[in-house]
């Protein structure tokens, strides 16, 4: 369920009923595939993880300095390097998916994959707890990977020749299924 938000402070700001996602989307291809990006996690879940981590690093001072709490100096500074360090990456990681005629290009946090139309048998869709069962497709032994946003629930499976099975998040699976092709036999 996507909806555009015209209240939104971000331009294009598309949320779900289920999370608060940030989604910029390509709707003047919508044609030629589908593209999806957006942070790893929720904005106001950020906004908490950045909201205890300060306030840590602030209680860390006023233990040391003025309650004289005895622990070393040195982890004040390095806890706020880390704290900076997992800020940041709260904030700036993106999953994004994007669906072309050549194929599904993923780029998740840090790793990149591209997986050509060529090597997609089957797909589905639905809830993410779901579809992570091979059941229905009867393999044994299968290799899987799974690209997954902070708090989403809703994704497509591919099953991709070599017996692999790869699953990603999106928010409109319906519409990056349509794209992919389908076994027929099932």
């Amino acid at each position: 369920m996507v909806g555009i938000n015209p209240a939104s402070p971000l331009p294009g700001g598309v949320q779900t009923a289920q999370s608060l996602f940030y989604c910029e989307r390509d709707n003047s291809r919508m044609s030629d595939g589908y593209t999806e990006s957006r942070p790893m996690m929720p904005r106001q879940l950020s906004l908490i993880a950045t909201g205890v981590m300060l306030a840590t690093l602030a209680f860390m001072v006023f233990s040391k300095f003025v309650m004289d709490v005895e622990f070393t100096t040195w982890a004040i500074p390095v806890m706020a390097v880390v704290f900076a360090v997992v800020i940041a990456l709260c904030f700036f990681l993106k999953h994004s998916v994007k669906v072309d005629p050549e194929g599904v290009k993923i780029v998740h946090a840090v790793s990149r994959m591209t997986i050509p139309m060529e090597e997609i048998i089957d797909n589905r869709t639905g809830e993410l707890a779901l579809i992570r069962s091979y059941d229905r497709w009867n393999l044994k032994g299968v290799k899987h990977k799974a690209y997954c946003a902070v708090g989403d629930d809703n994704g497509v499976a591919m099953k991709l020749t070599g017996k692999r099975v790869v699953v990603v998040s999106v928010i409109d699976p319906e519409a990056m299924a349509a794209l992919l092709p389908k076994d027929t036999e099932e």
